[in-house]
């Protein structure tokens, strides 16, 4: 896995604040990444994004 696959499912995270051409913002400063979600990441992929689609999901599983 890759830093532009999301730890969770293997798609695409489309992390803009990883691309060295990024306008410095992305989807996940305007969205909370819950604790518990970030949690689950796979010990030897720390630090690698969730997917926007992961997050939205978590959130929408919560209401």
């Amino acid at each position: 896995m890759n830093n532009t696959s999301c730890p969770l499912c293997g798609q695409s995270n489309s992390c803009e604040a990883e691309r060295s051409d990024a306008v410095s913002d992305c989807w996940c400063f305007h969205l909370p990444i819950p604790a518990e979600l970030r949690s689950r990441i796979p010990d030897a992929h720390r630090g690698a994004c969730i997917c926007q689609n992961c997050v939205q999901q978590y959130w929408n599983n919560k209401e």
